[in-house]
């Protein structure tokens, strides 16, 4: 939240006094020229700070050398006494540090009323007009004497709401490439940028919007011609569809409007021109469906018009405690202008619309400002086992977007959708239900053919799927296919069920052994030491898993089950299109049915994990998924045992979810594919499977 708080605290100031004027300093090579001694001794006088000493001497307590070879092929020897490296993960930390005193000596020179902000090497003072070229040269001396780092003049950038002609001493600090005061240029040129935040009119707020989305539309015209669909949908969803968060963050709402419409509408495009489906970008309700997140049935296509508001909101939130702890006193300003109920700056009256709406829709947990000034926090379900592309699970964001997202569902979606859409809604959401979406293609069982993945896109918005067979294969049906794919999603006379079937018991096979236990596939009761079993007993487990630490090491009998909410013929099973999981609740009733036998065994667990066509997962999934990572994570060093059980849960989800869509996918099309296999193959090590937790 430092970014967002710096750029809501400088907003602030400017509209709760327009006369003071933004100065925004930046040093030249800031991060190659920071004196190394002042890293030193700031670490050497904080105690808390020592036991970093010895790792920074081992890098920054010697001249480096570096080796650059020309294109002639000489190689250069280079050595570099100060400064440190831009890829070392300490070294904004150490350049924070080195910095500090700087700013110290500079505060102290500065007048009552005046104030020094940093991020980095980015530095703005907050000063009266005539004060502002003085002030300047206060902080931009300071950090050259005990930091080394000297100011860009090129860079140099004044700015006050009020407008009006600069100071003879600021006009000095002027040249033709850079005139310096912003504040009497045009409109479309009269603000500044804060660490990616537009500061000024709204036509230079909006022309920077416009700008952004330009260069936004570069990847977004190209997406379309990478030859991978996976590879294409994931830069999509990952890269393109969150750029906007920034600005939503930080902008107020009615000023960013034009450009989340904009960019709402080239995401929208994009998404249509990836699976070959221009002509259904008309389609109104397909594309709301594709802007709910994955949880709520939808592909992720975050709406960043209908979500600026909670952006907005939860930005203010996540940096009010920063505000409060930077300049305290700015941050009570803040908070009694905002608990007025009036506030006197624009910024903070579309603030306070924001909590409205999202108290409007539903939202019950939304603090006073004076709760988010002292860090008032959002409810948090721990043991959420979302990973969803465009989720921001930490902070404020997540809550206040998820309460717009469900009340869009509500109040607008279901009513609008016939009973099989309602019933695929509810069997393409919770927990997990869309990790297949964010899938990375690294490995083989995390890997789409473009075919099937677009018959896996299409089908969550009831487009119709690619071209294919007019009836049905089953003997005993022959019926005329729809173009959906619902009559072999559930035909039992059609072979898809069981050829679809295998995929995913071998993957549940693999996940077991990954887990850690010895794991028997198509076992037949009559094969075992069960009492009671006939020797001409057909029935058979798909997996039998043992040795787990688990159930007090009970063995599971597996059995996977893959359900419909709807009828070969579209039609919805009864109550499906109300209330979630009723399909799995046939599913297992139905296992239950199959093994009366081992319901209530002591000697061998029945465990059905069960999962509808659209994504949902039992509970009992969930469960057994969880207590399988979290076995699996006492294996890892005791620091790292949190991040190796979600690592092996997010592994497992990902494998899982696309062994569902992929088989599913390859029988509602014919994609040449007779027999269809799962994917084995040995698990990652826990370096590479906690570097694929992060990606």
């Amino acid at each position: 939240a430092g970014t967002d708080a710096l750029g809501h605290a400088l907003r602030s100031i400017s509209e709760l006094d327009p006369g003071a004027v933004i100065t925004s300093i930046d040093g030249i090579g800031a991060f190659d020229h920071v004196q190394r001694s002042a890293m030193f001794r700031q670490l050497l006088e904080d105690p808390a700070l020592h036991e970093l000493v010895p790792l920074v001497r081992m890098f920054y307590a010697r001249t480096s050398r570096f080796l650059w070879t020309d294109d002639d092929g000489v190689t250069w020897r280079i050595e570099q006494g100060e400064g440190g490296e831009q890829g070392d993960a300490l070294m904004p930390a150490l350049y924070a540090l080195a910095q500090h005193r700087a700013l110290v000596v500079a505060q102290a020179q500065l007048q009552p009323g005046e104030r020094v902000f940093a991020f980095l090497d980015d530095l703005y003072v907050v000063s009266k007009r005539e004060r502002a070229a003085r002030a300047y040269a206060i902080i931009a001396s300071a950090v050259r004497d005990h930091a080394g780092v000297h100011s860009h003049k090129g860079k140099l950038k004044m700015w006050s709401s009020a407008g009006g002609a600069p100071p003879d001493d600021v006009v000095a600090l002027a040249t033709r490439e850079n005139p310096v005061w912003m504040a009497d240029a045009p409109d479309h040129l009269n603000g500044l940028v804060v660490l990616g935040t537009p500061l000024g009119r709204q036509d230079f707020v909006r022309a920077h919007a416009e700008k952004r989305m330009e260069e936004e539309q570069q990847l977004l015209d190209k997406l379309p011609r990478i030859p991978d669909l996976q590879c294409a949908w994931l830069l999509l969803s990952y890269c393109a569809v969150p750029r906007a968060n920034h600005l939503l963050r930080v902008v107020p709402p009615s000023v960013v409007e034009p450009y989340a419409v904009a960019h709402d509408v080239s995401i929208w495009l994009c998404f249509c021109a990836l699976v070959g489906a221009w002509r259904l970008s008309d389609d109104a309700l397909g594309r709301q469906v594709a802007t709910l997140p994955a949880r709520l049935g939808g592909l992720g296509l975050r709406s960043a018009a209908r979500t600026a508001p909670a952006a907005f909101l939860a930005s203010w939130f996540d940096a009010l405690p920063v505000i409060a702890k930077k300049a305290p006193e700015l941050a009570d300003d803040i908070a009694a202008d905002l608990q007025s109920g009036d506030p006197r700056a624009p910024s903070l009256r579309e603030l306070v619309d924001s909590r409205d709406l999202i108290v409007l829709a539903g939202a019950e947990s939304i603090p006073t400002w004076f709760e988010a000034e002292q860090g008032a926090r959002p409810p948090c379900d721990h043991e959420s086992v979302d990973f969803d592309a465009g989720e921001w699970r930490r902070g404020w964001q997540y809550y206040t977007s998820s309460v717009f997202e469900t009340s869009f569902l509500e109040r607008v979606i279901r009513p609008a959708s016939d009973d099989p859409r309602r019933a695929l809604l509810l069997s393409q959401s919770g927990p997990a239900s869309g990790r297949w979406l964010g899938a990375i293609p690294t490995a083989p069982e995390t890997t789409f053919k473009p075919l099937r993945l677009n018959v896996s896109l299409r089908r969550r918005l009831r487009w119709p799927l690619p071209i294919g067979p007019r009836r049905c294969n089953g003997r005993a049906c022959r019926a005329v296919l729809d173009d959906r794919g619902d009559h072999w999603a559930s035909c039992s006379t059609s072979g898809k069920l069981l050829r679809r079937s295998r995929p995913v018991e071998r993957m549940w096979a693999r996940i077991f052994r990954e887990a850690g236990a010895r794991v028997q596939w198509n076992v037949f009761l009559r094969d075992t030491s069960l009492p009671g079993i006939a020797a001409s007993d057909g029935r058979r487990l798909e997996v039998v898993a043992t040795g787990l630490p688990l159930f007090n090491g009970v063995p599971l009998g597996v059995d996977c089950t893959v359900v419909s909410p709807l009828h070969a013929d579209g039609s919805v099973w009864c109550q499906a299109d109300v209330r979630p999981g009723v399909a799995i609740e046939r599913g297992e009733r139905a296992k239950e049915t199959t093994y009366p036998d081992l319901v209530d065994s002591d000697r061998l667990r029945l465990t059905t994990l069960a999962c509808e066509i659209g994504g949902r997962w039992s509970q009992s999934t969930v469960d057994v998924v969880r207590a399988l990572a979290k076995a699996k994570a006492r294996q890892a060093p005791q620091r790292v045992r949190v991040a190796a059980q979600l690592g092996w849960e997010r592994r497992w989800w990902s494998m899982l979810s696309v062994a569902v869509q992929d088989a599913l996918a390859s029988t509602l099309v014919e994609d040449g594919v007779e027999v269809l296999d799962g994917v084995d193959g040995d698990p990652p090590s826990l370096c590479c499977l906690l570097a694929e937790a992060c990606a």
